[in-house]
């Protein structure tokens, strides 16, 4: 009962060429699911899908894997890496945390931010890891070594979320202070200040193809698509009646979704 480009998206996500709806039955084995618990035990949980005729594969129910555990704070973020094999977490613990997926171990534990980390995550490439603090700075870590390669300052209030562009070049960074920025990752200099908002900015992303980047803001209820290259805003999309906590492209490029306080998931 899934529509067909919803169902494609998936399939194109899991590996598997559109309209492949048999193929699709043993992709979705490899279908993972993130699971947070609460600070009163901080850990992670990693989940897979179970096999099952497709396309009701894709509603598969899910086994636990294992529980990742190490974290002395609460987990306020967590991604895999882009191949499945590692996982990396972000904790109010100050530090960010690298997994084996697979065996559950901490092979890294990323230590530099004198506050919670909120957010972090992966370079396309998988030798990065980007991370945003509560210290106002963005981190950029060697993921093999552990080293922090950059410390991104410049944001005078909070970091909310940090990512990386499809080519792995630029960050890109939402702060309490109102701004996104966009970093160059090699030399860690700020290339743009987007301004708009006139309020915190919780979520930031870029497009597919790196030249957009998409915010959510907290309490100006917009959303708001910025050129990644002139730093000019080309689009505020109002019709949340609260705040926006995030908001993404879609694998073409061609959307964004959007998630609110109002208890809407608005697709523009």
């Amino acid at each position: 009962d899934l529509g067909t480009d919803l169902l494609d998206n998936i399939l194109r996500h899991l590996g598997v060429a559109p309209r492949d709806h048999c193929a699709a039955a043993s992709a979705c084995v490899a279908l993972r699911c993130r699971y947070l618990d609460g600070a009163k035990n901080p850990l992670l949980r990693v989940f897979e899908a179970g096999k099952r005729e497709a396309p009701a594969g894709l509603r598969a129910q899910l086994r636990e894997l294992g529980a990742l555990r190490g974290h002395t704070g609460a987990v306020s973020s967590v991604q895999f890496r882009p191949d499945g094999l590692k996982v990396v977490s972000a904790s109010h613990d100050h530090t960010v945390r690298i997994w084996d997926a697979v065996t559950g171990e901490c092979e890294q534990t990323l230590e530099g931010h004198s506050s919670a980390v909120l957010s972090a995550s992966f370079s396309p490439d998988g030798l990065k890891v980007v991370s945003a603090s509560h210290d106002h700075t963005v981190r950029i870590w060697d993921a093999v070594t552990g080293e922090c390669e950059q410390t991104l300052e410049g944001h005078s209030e909070r970091v909310n979320s940090a990512s990386f562009s499809p080519d792995g070049l630029k960050v890109v960074s939402a702060s309490h202070d109102q701004t996104v920025r966009i970093w160059d990752a090699v030399t860690g200099e700020c290339e743009q200040t987007l301004e708009g908002h006139f309020e915190a900015v919780l979520s930031a992303s870029f497009s597919p193809d790196g030249l957009k980047v998409v915010s959510g803001c907290s309490y100006d209820k917009a959303v708001r698509i910025f050129d990644a290259v002139t730093g000019e805003c080309e689009q505020t999309l109002e019709g949340h009646t609260a705040g926006v906590n995030s908001a993404s492209f879609s694998p073409d490029g061609q959307k964004i979704v959007s998630g609110s306080v109002d208890k809407a998931v608005r697709v523009w």
